[in-house]
């Protein structure tokens, strides 16, 4: 569905209101309130794990582990351990390969070797596990714990994505899927950042539109309020 048909079909659903003193908005107010709706769907479908309905939006990105970011501190304690990183650092704002930036995280995985069972001497992919940061401390090595897990944790704190491994693994790439923004409805593309049809599925249109209408409702039951005041 094509920007300038979800503007039509905007039309004719918030018809059903049978309100001759509210006009027809306009077609700016029209795709403002479209753009709005896309935003607060894609919230809903992320929410609810519908990552199927976000794949159009959705990157992945390899990052080696000369390139995890060094600025930022976790704070998480590796022991001193200098032949291995068990601990990657990822901005996420930075990962986006595309002209639109990063929206959500969605998963990540880690190259490893490890040094002991089960030993990894080839570096292979393995899935990252998220936990809340408040058990952090049942892996993180200090001097008197060496915790034993074969598959690194992770967690998002603000900008950033932490994987935690044990001191015997060496984490050496980190490949995260994350969730970008879309272009921004229009009915014209002035600039890369525009697009006449929405960059999520067929699906996802009929959602949004309902979305817009929905909020276009609220607008005028609120105004109706402030009136009666």
């Amino acid at each position: 569905m094509t920007v300038a048909e979800m503007n039509h079909s905007f039309l004719l659903k918030a018809k059903v209101l049978d309100r001759t003193d509210i006009p027809n908005p306009l077609s700016f107010d029209t795709i403002a309130l479209l753009n709005v709706a896309q935003n607060m769907v894609m919230d809903e479908l992320v929410n609810a794990k519908r990552f199927d309905l976000l794949r159009p939006v959705t990157e992945s990105v390899l990052t080696a582990k000369a390139s995890f970011e060094a600025t930022y501190n976790p704070g998480i304690n590796t022991d001193g351990d200098s032949t291995n990183v068990p601990v990657g650092v990822i901005k996420l704002s930075s990962l986006s390969t595309s002209v639109m930036s990063y929206r959500n995280y969605v998963r990540s995985q880690s190259k490893v070797t490890r040094t002991v069972a089960p030993t990894i001497a080839s570096a292979i992919f393995v899935q990252n596990e998220e936990i809340p940061k408040e058990l952090l401390s049942d892996f993180e090595t200090s001097g008197v714990n060496y915790p034993i897990f074969s598959n690194p944790k992770c967690f998002v704190e603000g900008d950033y994505l932490i994987v935690v491994a044990d001191y015997y693994t060496d984490i050496t790439h980190i490949l995260t899927t994350v969730i970008r923004y879309p272009k921004g409805l229009d009915l014209s593309t002035a600039n890369t950042t525009l697009a006449t049809t929405s960059e999520l599925p067929t699906l996802v249109h009929d959602m949004i539109v309902d979305k817009a209408v929905q909020l276009y409702n609220e607008t005028i039951n609120i105004n109706d309020l402030k009136r009666k005041e």
